[in-house]
């Protein structure tokens, strides 16, 4: 009797060191991830400010901005018919296994 509570409570007890060894590992990440967040926002608001600095107008970056947008569109804009166009080719099915592209015989 004495060593099956000795099992269940040596069970429970690792149980919990694993519990704890995780949340551990996820309060590292998250601390890594709040660092790498903090870094970024600061990188930016330096680049602001130097914009600033040097009397750069950010209106430049949105027209430049919309221009990079447009082009991205015109790509989205074949990749999405090429998407569309394979389902369509895979529903209809006219091309099944073993059909081959040879020129037929006369």
């Amino acid at each position: 009797m004495s060593r099956v509570i000795i099992s269940c409570g040596y069970q429970r007890a690792s149980g919990g060191l694993e519990y704890l060894s995780m949340l551990q590992a996820t309060l590292q990440l998250n601390q890594r991830l709040l660092d790498e967040i903090i870094n970024y926002i600061i990188i930016f608001l330096i680049v602001i400010l130097a914009l600033r600095v040097v009397n750069i107008p950010l209106t430049l970056f949105t027209f430049l901005g919309g221009a990079v947008a447009i082009g991205v569109g015109f790509g989205a804009q074949n990749l999405l018919n090429n998407f569309i166009s394979g389902f369509i080719v895979m529903a209809e099915q006219p091309i099944k296994i073993g059909d081959s592209n040879a020129p037929a015989k006369e």
